[in-house]
């Protein structure tokens, strides 16, 4: 029986811990130069296509607010 501060052994194991676990990749923070300037690259693309979506976001909210505007005007004029 386990008791409740052991972790439960992977089936296929003896029982004692053991150093099976495949080695990883290094994190992708560890590039090379070049593929730092890549990544860099690419983030500055992005980040030049964010900005023009919200460009584009602010004159269309901008579109919205003057036409609420001319909306309201319009209903005052009706209710005169």
């Amino acid at each position: 029986m386990e008791t409740p501060n052991e972790f439960p052994v992977p089936s296929g194991s003896s029982g004692t811990a053991s150093n099976d676990f495949p080695v990883l990749p290094p994190p992708p923070n560890s590039a090379t130069p070049s593929n730092n300037n890549q990544a860099q690259k690419r983030l500055q693309q992005t980040q030049a296509k964010v900005d023009e979506v919200v460009g584009i976001m602010r004159v269309n909210v901008e579109k919205v607010l003057e036409r609420d505007q001319n909306y309201r005007n319009w209903a005052k004029e009706l209710m005169l």
